[in-house]
């Protein structure tokens, strides 16, 4: 392994603080093309995980631009001239869906498209993330759930194909009765195209690759004949916003339930509908007590998270707009005013933990499990 590259492994984040928020060190042991800038990773693990969920991923945040700040003094107690230690990097939380067998028959598997002007996230396991090495991930997040029990129709765009692929393998072991169609640019940007229908053939599978066959189809149209042979099934789409508003509003005069994964956060607001996801995180000044017995005061214009960062707490986050649940921070007393959309009603009125990038104390005080 080349030592001269320390962001090949784990050791370039902050452990610690990836550790105490529940992440894990897992081995890649392969790291594969499956199309057109889409790397799989498959992971060292086979624990089950519900189908459609989706594993965070800690990778180093972009170094700043050279000459950025001010150089740092040499630590105490270094010799003269000799760089000093860098610290650890900061961690950007990423989200990727597991599409490999849910019920642990296979090992973890994510596939990461390569966003170029990202950033940094899925360039930087594609530019240095290779066989042997480690990623911290936290474990299975199921968002995107799965309705076992009903036939189902997935409608998957682009990279879309991975939380997918995991439900359909799971209806397929059930014996349910599915159909995907997948729609991508082409074939060679459509991981695991080729795989699936060699796999499950056509009476399941349907590759529509929009250059090769003159555009997109009419959804609604593909839809509806095997939705009317299939009263109780349930859509699940995942891909474009684009894509997922069109099956939405296509099959909206129809009685089938439709499911989406979508981390966009206005369109993740837009999906879990009123009264969830404010974008906004004012209000009433509070009080946050830390378990540690110290407290931070939250102005009426600022959320906990940039309280946090304010008075020197470092908390993981990803989204900030409440849609990812990367924050979720558990709450050892008092109540939030809960204004994300990932946790559900229910999960809500439990009070058990909160998403302090958008969520606020319900009271003058709140105190939760963080410390400095």
């Amino acid at each position: 392994m080349d030592t001269q590259t320390p962001a090949r492994t784990s050791e370039a984040l902050d452990r610690d603080l990836l550790e105490r928020a529940g992440f894990r060190p897992v081995q890649v042991t392969r790291a594969e093309p499956v199309a057109e800038a889409v790397l799989a990773l498959t992971l060292d693990s086979r624990q089950p995980f519900a189908p459609g969920a989706h594993l965070e991923v800690a990778v180093p945040a972009p170094a700043p631009a050279p000459g950025a700040g001010m150089a740092p003094s040499p630590a105490a107690g270094s010799e003269a001239g000799s760089p000093p230690e860098a610290p650890a990097a900061e961690p950007l939380i990423r989200h990727y869906s597991l599409c490999s067998d849910p019920t642990g028959a296979t090992p973890w598997q994510i596939a990461v498209l390569r966003h170029e002007d990202g950033d940094g996230g899925s360039e930087w396991i594609h530019s240095h993330v290779q066989a042997g090495d480690e990623l911290f991930v936290r474990a299975p997040r199921a968002s995107f759930h799965f309705r076992a029990a009903l036939p189902a129709l997935f409608i998957a765009g682009g990279v879309g194909i991975t939380p997918l692929r995991s439900m359909l393998t799971f209806a397929h072991g059930l014996g349910l009765d599915w159909r995907l169609l997948y729609i991508g640019r082409s074939e060679a940007s459509m991981a695991f195209a080729r795989e699936l229908e060699a796999e499950f053939g056509a009476e399941h599978v349907e590759v529509w690759a929009t250059a090769q066959r003159g555009g997109r189809p009419d959804l609604a149209a593909a839809a509806e004949e095997w939705l009317a042979a299939h009263p109780t099934a349930v859509v699940y789409t995942c891909g474009p916003t684009a894509l997922m508003d069109a099956v939405t509003s296509g099959l909206s005069a129809l009685p089938h339930r439709v499911e989406r994964e979508d981390f966009d956060p206005e369109s993740a607001e837009a999906a879990s509908g009123a009264g969830a996801g404010t974008p906004t995180t004012v209000g009433p000044p509070f009080t946050v007590e830390l378990a540690d017995g110290s407290e931070v005061a939250v102005e009426r214009n600022e959320s906990i998270l940039e309280a946090f960062s304010r008075a020197g707490i470092r908390s993981l986050s990803s989204c900030r707009r409440g849609t990812c649940g990367t924050c979720e921070t558990r709450i050892l007393c008092g109540e939030a005013d809960h204004r994300d959309a990932v946790l559900s009603p229910e999960e809500q009125a439990e009070q058990s933990s909160m998403m302090v990038c958008v969520s606020r104390a319900a009271g003058e005080r709140i105190t939760l499990d963080v410390q400095r």
